[in-house]
């Protein structure tokens, strides 16, 4: 349970990386990253990467993000599932085989040993961390280079049946919930999101480019408007002409959205799926407030648990006709305490936010 962002814009990107990772930290507090890519006037290009343990506005100075030069790149804001938890395991990773590709993901690989087994001994490459992004960005460099051929020399150029072909390759190969962000080196900004659309994935669009982000909110905040949904078993690339191309690869009848996202981890002001968190949060306490109905309950007061509640409780109290009040103060200086890697931690912290 991650946080991605991925621009391609008309100038440098880094700010607005740093303002949407701004916007999705409460997604994860463990590590934040981006990368950008600068293509030169008579090199190839160059990647630009900084990454490692904190928040966004810990890790970042603003050398930093002068430093990170290139209108396409991809950020990351991490909530640890899987990995020890080590700097190494930041996000974003990237490889240099074929033409170079950068990539970020939120959710959760389930086939993680398999695909691992696949990658090193049928593809001789070398996993450096436990982390599945790196499974997911291999695999796809893998099948890119498969296709087009020894080392990545494709005589017929990168060109849109390629990406679909190696998406839907690595479709068929993992199992689990992935929503994936990542750009190729002098050819284009490509997301995708597993068949089942498991975790969330929008894709917003405005004059100055295009964007891609786990939460509505990110898009609003820096103007892309004109957005949606990338459906589950999607994959949209956009070229470096900034034309977009969307296929379906995978489409499945009925998606597995997390639910989770819904009653806590998303911000109440995203719409994902084409519905409002806050009005899902509001609904789930009206089917709550139904349900002690039933039991013969008269609460005398409904009382959240700051702040992800507030909105279920609004939805109880209104419902049953009783008092919804404050019982707990928050400390607004203590970030998310459920995301905390340890329980010890979480029980610390705990007990410096609510009151």
């Amino acid at each position: 349970m991650c946080g991605i962002i991925g621009i391609y814009n008309q100038k440098d990107i880094a700010p607005e990386i740093w303002l949407g990772l701004i916007a999705l930290q409460h997604r994860g507090q463990d590590a934040a990253g981006i990368v950008t890519y600068e293509r030169g006037s008579t090199s190839e290009g160059r990647f630009y990467l900084k990454k490692g343990k904190g928040t966004v506005q810990s890790l970042f100075k603003s050398e930093d993000i002068q430093r990170l030069k290139g209108s396409i790149g991809i950020g990351h804001v991490r909530y640890p599932t899987i990995g020890a938890g080590d700097p190494e395991d930041a996000q974003p990773f990237y490889t240099n085989s074929p033409f170079g590709i950068a990539m970020a993901h939120n959710g959760n690989v389930i086939n993680y040993a398999e695909l691992k087994d696949l990658l090193v001994n049928k593809y001789h490459r070398h996993i450096n961390t436990e982390n599945d992004v790196e499974l997911l960005l291999n695999l796809l460099a893998a099948q890119i280079g498969e296709i087009s051929g020894f080392m990545g020399r494709d005589k017929r150029g990168l060109l849109l049946p390629l990406i679909i072909e190696a998406v839907s390759k690595l479709m068929e190969k993992v199992n689990g919930s992935y929503s994936c962000v990542c750009f190729i080196a002098g050819k284009g900004l490509l997301g995708f999101r597993d068949p089942y659309g498991i975790k969330p994935l929008k894709f917003g669009i405005a004059e100055k480019g295009v964007c891609f982000a786990s939460e509505s909110v990110a898009l609003d905040i820096l103007g892309y408007k004109e957005m949606r949904d990338v459906l589950p078993g999607e994959a949209i690339f956009v070229d470096t002409k900034r034309k977009v191309h969307s296929v379906v690869i995978k489409p499945q009848k009925i998606p597995k959205h997390c639910i989770f996202e819904y009653i806590y981890f998303a911000r109440p002001d995203s719409v994902m799926d084409d519905m409002s968190v806050y009005e899902a949060r509001f609904k789930l306490g009206q089917e709550l407030a139904k349900s002690i109905k039933e039991r013969g309950i008269k609460p005398d007061v409904v009382i959240p648990i700051p702040d992800t509640a507030r909105t279920t409780a609004v939805g109880i109290a209104e419902t049953l006709g009783v008092r919804n009040s404050e019982g707990l103060i928050k400390n607004r200086y203590i970030g998310r305490t459920f995301i905390m890697p340890r329980d010890e931690k979480r029980m610390e912290w705990v007990k410096y936010k609510l009151n």
